[in-house]
């Protein structure tokens, strides 16, 4: 059996463009074939991934515990972004096309708060009655959106860019 492979790997040496000429006609002749066991090898990897993960996080539920909540605590922004996309969603009032805009905004908003200033996003126009776009929001004090409600003519004491 040795003997045989290793003639094997002789003979292909020495015959090196006989071979990459037939693998290429039979690549050629094959392609949908190449495709799915591409494919199946590429899903057998991820699964894998998916259950070494699953098994880290199992056995490491303090660590788990502890990226969590530092990514929710480095990703309010984002989070309370999410939440509004949500419940605009609910009222069909989101504009396709501007979600990353809107995600700035939290995020501005989000500093702000950091920087020790009672902020939130307001609706100008609330959602019953405008869109959830750019253009219709803004950050302004907490106390004054609560006050707000659905008031369209409201002018807030600042406008924070």
């Amino acid at each position: 059996m040795k003997a045989s492979v290793s003639y094997h790997k002789q003979w292909a040496q020495n015959h090196r463009e006989n071979v990459r000429r037939n693998w290429r006609a039979w690549a050629k002749r094959n392609v949908a074939k190449i495709k799915i066991k591409s494919r199946l090898r590429y899903v057998a990897k991820q699964l894998h991934i998916l259950a070494v993960n699953a098994l880290w996080r199992q056995r490491n539920p303090e660590k788990m515990a502890d990226l969590k909540r530092r990514w929710n605590i480095d990703h309010r922004g984002l989070q309370r972004a999410q939440i509004v996309r949500r419940r605009a969603r609910k009222r069909l009032a989101s504009l396709p096309g501007s979600q990353w805009q809107i995600s700035e905004i939290y995020r501005r908003a989000e500093q702000w708060r950091k920087w020790g200033f009672d902020v939130q996003v307001d609706h100008i126009f609330p959602l019953g009655f405008g869109w959830h776009e750019p253009a219709n929001l803004q950050i302004i004090y907490a106390d004054e959106n609560r006050a707000k409600h659905a008031n369209i003519d409201f002018t807030p004491r600042i406008i924070f860019l």
